[in-house]
């Protein structure tokens, strides 16, 4: 009765699967961005209706984030606000209440995990053909407009599908972006993947089935090679390490270490760490943008410069042109006092959800602020959700 299809599985993948495209495709997220939320704001309530859920404590949740970044409007009401920006945060706390109150979290990690094997398994086909056999336009292939926080246009070659790369790193990526506006950012929701499949154990599925998914997504990550996609999945392989169990933990720590070699073998082969020794490329950029952007934090280290604002001459002033930290943009925006409650709230909700002791507290809290400083993701939907209390059930089960 458990793998009968119903209205709600089917409902849920959909809503699964238009969380992360409105998370993170370059195309439906930035060239269709009005349909694509309001696509968002559809599937969450139709959702709504077939579960008839409302968890008082995921609505407590999500009202007290809402009244938060109210009193942040209120206090920079005298500044320009960016009020579209405050109907899409709105569509996306809807979202996260529908979405929680209806689906447990076991059931999101494995819709999420399915989802992300579709699109990796397209990206990689995209990738051969485009950076291995150097093949010609890829079907429906397009070229974009991007506008910059700096005010600078550049274009980027995309497709409905796949992120093919931008002009001004020379054009195609020799790396895997598949959906999303950049490898670094693929890398991220891959690493999410990983680690939701051995949180979730797969104990209903053959070894051959599972060894074949954890086989995709690291390959998936491989062609990425994202310099912080490699650190993720090295605190992955830490936080494997640090569970309890009998055998088939014991068996899942040698998979993910002999992953994780192999991963090491092939980032320094290809000279991905160097990045980090010598602080050049984007791993120059993010290391100037953290600097910076702790410098910028400390103007109104209590209020913020404000969430819905446009913070650009703040930025120019501290030469930052891009701000590529995430998780400082939001300190900076909301001040310090909203910033470390929100990673109070984090590390709290994180440690429920996935650890079995304070060695994996740590690690996986480590791991999530190491996504939110490579990108700007901290507002999204998928991550949203981990402030409203989704309802844990045993892995096991």
């Amino acid at each position: 009765m458990k793998n009968q299809i119903t209205t709600e599985k089917i409902l849920g993948y959909v809503l699964v699967a238009w969380i992360i495209i409105s998370s993170g495709s370059q195309h439906f997220r930035i060239y269709n961005a009005v349909p694509t939320i309001l696509f968002l704001f559809f599937l969450s309530i139709l959702y709504g209706g077939v579960c008839r859920k409302m968890d008082k404590s995921v609505l407590w949740r999500v009202l007290s984030i809402g009244f938060i970044l109210l009193l942040n409007i209120m206090v920079h009401e005298k500044e320009k606000i960016d009020y579209g920006n405050i109907g899409v945060h709105i569509i996306c706390l809807c979202t996260c209440l529908f979405v929680v109150s209806g689906m447990d979290f076991s059931s999101f990690m494995v819709r999420y995990i399915n989802v992300m094997l579709l699109e990796i398994i397209v990206s990689l086909i995209c990738f051969v053909y485009v950076v291995i056999l150097k093949g010609d336009a890829l079907p429906l292939e397009y070229n974009g407009m991007d506008l910059h926080e700096n005010g600078e246009y550049n274009i980027v070659y995309l497709t409905p599908y796949y992120t093919i790369g931008w002009l001004a790193t020379g054009g195609p990526f020799q790396r895997n972006a598949g959906i999303f506006w950049e490898p670094g950012a693929h890398a991220i929701f891959i690493n999410i993947a990983i680690l939701f499949y051995f949180f979730y154990n797969h104990q209903k599925e053959t070894n051959k089935l599972a060894k074949y998914k954890l086989a995709i997504l690291v390959i998936a990550l491989l062609t990425t090679q994202s310099t912080s996609g490699f650190i993720e999945f090295i605190l992955i392989i830490a936080y494997v390490f640090f569970s309890e169990g009998g055998k088939k933990r014991k068996h899942d720590k040698f998979i993910v270490v002999f992953m994780g070699l192999v991963v090491l073998a092939i980032g320094l082969a290809g000279g991905v760490f160097d990045k980090i020794l010598y602080k050049i490329g984007s791993y120059g950029d993010r290391s100037r943008d953290l600097i910076n952007g702790l410098k910028l934090s400390i103007l109104n280290p209590i209020i913020g410069l404000g969430y819905f604002n446009n913070k650009r001459v703040y930025y120019n002033q501290m030469g930052i042109e891009n701000m590529s930290n995430g998780l400082i943009s939001f300190i900076v925006s909301v001040g310090w006092i909203i910033g470390l409650l929100f990673l109070y709230m984090l590390f709290k909700e994180l440690k429920r959800l996935f650890a079995e002791n304070i060695y994996q507290a740590i690690i996986i809290f480590v791991l999530f602020i190491v996504f939110y400083a490579s990108e700007p993701i901290l507002q999204y939907v998928l991550f949203l959700t981990l402030l409203c209390g989704w309802k844990k059930r045993s892995r096991y089960a």
